[in-house]
């Protein structure tokens, strides 16, 4: 039994090696094709790990990929749950939209991190972009725990990002819990982004089974990927184009 286990780990070790390099790979060869789409993408990623954050290899590719949901769906309500990078993605959208009203709120625990956020996206700041901070507030629905923010969210919104609240509970990183924001917008949004957060995707998937088409990240799968890879799982009402 131990031997089995033993090589089990090994198997696990040897394919996480090898799909972490496939995502390199991916990357490099996307950057050579899109290189110029890229430039202003670094620079926004350099200020920000400035700043602290964004620390893992995924974000170029990230904000890439974010910039192509606009650009397809070109929401005119956006609402995002927790702050960062994609503000500024959503700031440089919204202030670029030929005159259409465009408006933007973004929520997060951290007023640190928003007085932060603010500062990095000086350039696009205007009055239909609005940072909040909110409180995170527990809960549990059936065998889930579930994190929020502790407000009312008042939409309509057609286009939502979920990178919040916090998924740390009693100091530990708890990536079974679920964030249920999404679920109080009225009426639902056309198109919800999920950045990360496996459990969250799975759990909206099967709450908005019927209404929502659900297409899990590709980073989720066993498979290795290749240029231009889903990396947000994301879900699309199901009369959205």
């Amino acid at each position: 039994m131990f031997n089995l286990l033993k090589r089990l780990k090994m198997r696990e070790r040897i394919d996480t090696c090898m799909k972490n390099k496939s995502i390199k790979n991916a990357h490099e060869k996307h950057l050579k094709c899109f290189s110029g789409e890229y430039e202003e993408i670094s620079k926004i990623i350099e200020n920000f790990r400035s700043g602290g954050g964004l620390k893992h290899e995924f974000q170029l590719y990230k904000l890439w990929e974010l910039q192509k949901y606009l650009s397809k769906y070109k929401p005119k309500k956006i609402l995002e749950l927790g702050s960062g990078s994609s503000t500024f993605i959503f700031s440089k959208y919204s202030a670029s939209s030929n005159n259409q009203k465009i408006n933007v709120t973004s929520y997060d625990e951290s007023s640190h991190w928003i007085e932060n956020t603010k500062c990095l996206i000086s350039d696009y700041l205007h009055d239909g972009i609005t940072l909040k901070q909110a409180d995170r507030s527990l809960g549990f629905d059936g065998e889930f725990t579930t994190v929020s923010y502790e407000t009312d969210i008042e939409g309509p919104y057609d286009f939502v990002l979920i990178d919040g609240p916090s998924q740390k509970i009693n100091g530990m990183r708890r990536k079974d819990s679920v964030n249920t924001d999404v679920l109080s917008v009225v009426p639902a949004p056309e198109v919800i982004l999920v950045d990360g957060r496996e459990s969250t995707f799975a759990y909206l998937a099967d709450k908005l089974k019927g209404r929502y088409e659900a297409f899990p990240s590709d980073l989720k799968t066993k498979d290795r990927v290749d240029v231009g890879y889903r990396y947000f799982s994301f879900l699309r009402k199901s009369n959205a184009i």
